[in-house]
């Protein structure tokens, strides 16, 4: 199982696969957290086509992803070749970070390692970072990925994705191949409701007070935040511009920053949401909140311009209008 073409005797598609006629001409491919944010827009855009054979992996097809034991479980009956293992899963977010959260966090990273080291080295292993991990004092810049200390409001979400990193880093002298993809801060359809991004949080708060404008006329954005800059990242250009990379085999063992490569202010996303969902941006009174996270987060994606002939970034405009329809297509608001 050193190489590529190895197929194991009890390999056998999953029940809910394709036929085994035509599973033996497609790419297997495992995905990790697989009803999350990620792990659902990349399984959904491989959908498109008929090349890749999917296997799900996550709590939400009954594997806890903490349990060595369950990991095993999974693959108690078939032991399938895997070309492509994308890692999604996490067990906390940027604003959900709890001590419990972490530890979960490095557990899963470090059964998923150790299964993709022991039965599918073969595999390019694809990876997800976070641009809390880089130090508001140096460059955001591949090469500064490890460079000084996170900003303490996502230090424990950050060295945990950090330290997946630097394990990853350690198996090329098992001549494993991965890669690292930086976002910035994502949006876009298919969220869930109790996401916490930047533009999902802003949507929520705007339709509140679109709903509810006697209960409570305040967005909760201080001066000092709302001239915060921020760059966001549309999910379907950042899942585009992932698989990109990762189907060139000669691209491998490198992070990738991948951003919108625009920066705004809070004010101006909150401006621009206001257009899109029909509240007079002027009328608008703002409350008062601790100042939380940078002033400026940007993310250098020059490295992943050059190394992509087409580079997806769809106008702003236009994704912040297809994030608020998905919205109200899933609120109770």
């Amino acid at each position: 199982k050193d190489n590529m073409n190895y197929t194991p005797l009890n390999d056998f598609p999953r029940k809910y696969n394709m036929n085994s006629d035509s599973v033996k001409e497609k790419i297997r491919i495992l995905i990790t957290g697989s009803t999350g944010f990620v792990g659902k827009a990349i399984k959904n855009e491989l959908e498109k086509t008929e090349l890749y054979d999917i296997y799900e992996m996550s709590k939400h097809v009954g594997v806890d992803l903490c349990s060595d034991k369950a990991i095993d479980d999974f693959f108690k009956y078939e032991y399938p070749s895997f070309s492509y293992i994308f890692h999604c899963a996490v067990a906390s977010n940027t604003y959900s970070d709890t001590k419990y959260s972490t530890i979960n966090d490095n557990l899963i990273n470090f059964n998923i390692l150790k299964m993709w080291n022991e039965r599918f080295p073969q595999a390019k292993f694809i990876s997800f970072g976070s641009d809390a991990c880089y130090s508001d004092i140096f460059p955001h810049t591949e090469e500064h990925f490890f460079s000084g200390i996170p900003n303490s409001f996502y230090f424990n979400y950050a060295m945990a994705k950090r330290n997946m990193v630097a394990e990853l880093m350690k198996h090329v002298e098992y001549g494993n191949r991965y890669l690292v993809f930086i976002p910035s801060s994502l949006y876009g359809s298919g969220f869930d409701f109790r996401d916490s991004h930047l533009i999902h949080d802003l949507i929520k708060k705007l339709f509140t007070l679109k709903n509810n404008p006697i209960s409570t006329d305040l967005l909760k954005i201080s001066k000092s935040i709302g001239l915060a800059q921020r760059e966001t990242v549309y999910i379907d250009d950042f899942v585009k511009n992932v698989l990109s990379i990762s189907f060139d085999d000669k691209i491998y063992n490198t992070i990738f920053n991948l951003g919108s490569l625009k920066l705004f202010t809070i004010s101006e996303y909150v401006k621009m949401l206001c257009d899109i969902i029909g509240i007079d941006f002027f009328s608008l009174k703002f409350g008062t909140m601790d100042d939380l996270g940078s002033n400026k987060k940007y993310l250098d994606s020059s490295y992943a311009k050059q190394c992509l002939i087409h580079y997806h970034d769809a106008p702003i405009r236009e994704t912040l209008e297809k994030t608020v329809q998905y919205f109200k297509s899933i609120s109770t608001l």
